[in-house]
């Protein structure tokens, strides 16, 4: 390990992923989708472009609203917030973790 402070900077920094890949999900992002799959459970999933995902959620939801069955109710909410928030980190790392290895840095573990 060097033991000049100015070679420990140089050796540990990387330089941070440019900002103009349009397609690189941003923290903001995973936040936008967890808030709007907690509004209204389906929504976050559909953000995430998992159609069958959100398709069963909205469906499981509705149907427990119309019939008052509330623990199903809130349950499916609390779901699709977490599951859409995961996703979405996921989704958020595996980009990460490309644009590293393209530009030949180890993806970090």
């Amino acid at each position: 390990m060097p033991a000049d402070p100015e070679e420990l900077a140089r050796a540990v920094w990387r330089p941070p992923a440019p900002a103009t890949d349009p397609e690189r999900p941003t923290m903001r992002w995973v936040v936008a989708v967890v808030g709007a799959s907690l509004l209204l459970p389906g929504a976050g999933q559909l953000m995430n472009r998992d159609w069958g995902r959100a398709a069963v959620i909205l469906v499981v939801w509705t149907a427990a609203s119309i019939t008052h069955v509330w623990p199903v109710w809130t349950i499916a909410c609390l779901y699709a917030g977490f599951e859409a928030g995961w996703t979405a980190m996921k989704r958020r790392r595996l980009h990460r973790d490309e644009g590293e290895q393209a530009q030949g840095q180890r993806p970090e573990q």
